[in-house]
């Protein structure tokens, strides 16, 4: 899925500011949202965007889709 420029600097200066108040898990969580929800391409584009590894953007891929919302509030309580 192409994403218009406008987007894409969108979601990099969200990262960006929004980084410094996660967790290293909730950034993991962050990066695998924005993979997962880009669709096809997705891997690629999270760790261009949020300047992961590959395996941890799959990794929070994988924790998006275990945690349940409530979950993650109260994990970012703790």
């Amino acid at each position: 899925m192409p994403v218009h420029s406008e987007t894409e600097k969108f979601i990099t200066q969200l990262y960006e500011r929004l980084n410094p108040f996660l967790d290293e898990k909730q950034s993991r969580i962050f990066a695998g949202l924005v993979a997962d929800i880009y669709g096809y391409g997705g891997i690629a584009f999270a760790v261009r965007i949020c300047n992961k590894a590959r395996n941890t953007v799959v990794a929070g891929i994988k924790d998006s889709h275990e945690l349940h919302p409530k979950e993650f509030l109260e994990a970012t309580e703790q």
